[in-house]
């Protein structure tokens, strides 16, 4: 018999992703939106290099918002200041721009991304 209060008997833990997961998860996603705006960008499709990079810029901003400085002391204030830094960065990126902006941002994020997997490795 199927527990009411859990549907489908599944463990409630295996279906939410913890907050650790869920900041990974943006920045897959923050990457993801990088590598599209930059392809975009390459094959001057303006428009829907805006919407991928705008895109980054708000899912960045949503990273920003989350940062729970409290707990996160030191560490939360870095990451505000590079979150900050690559959402002006984003900004910045006109129509002629050389595209290694992108390419910076791709590593940085996915270098933080990589931090959190770790973490998230060892806390299981």
């Amino acid at each position: 018999m199927m527990n009411q209060t859990n549907p489908g008997g599944m463990d409630h833990a295996m279906q939410t992703p913890n907050p650790l997961q869920l900041t990974i998860m943006g920045y897959d996603a923050v990457i993801k939106d990088l590598n599209d705006a930059k392809r975009h960008h390459l094959n001057r499709s303006t428009d829907a290099a805006f919407e991928r990079n705008d895109h980054a810029q708000r899912l960045i901003t949503e990273l920003l918002l989350g940062l729970d400085y409290e707990r996160g002391g030191e560490i939360a204030g870095n990451l505000s200041k590079l979150y900050d830094f690559s959402i002006r960065q984003l900004v910045g990126i006109g129509v002629e721009s050389d595209v290694s902006t992108y390419d910076h941002l791709i590593r940085i994020f996915g270098d933080l991304k990589e931090a959190w997997v770790q973490l998230d490795a060892q806390s299981a």
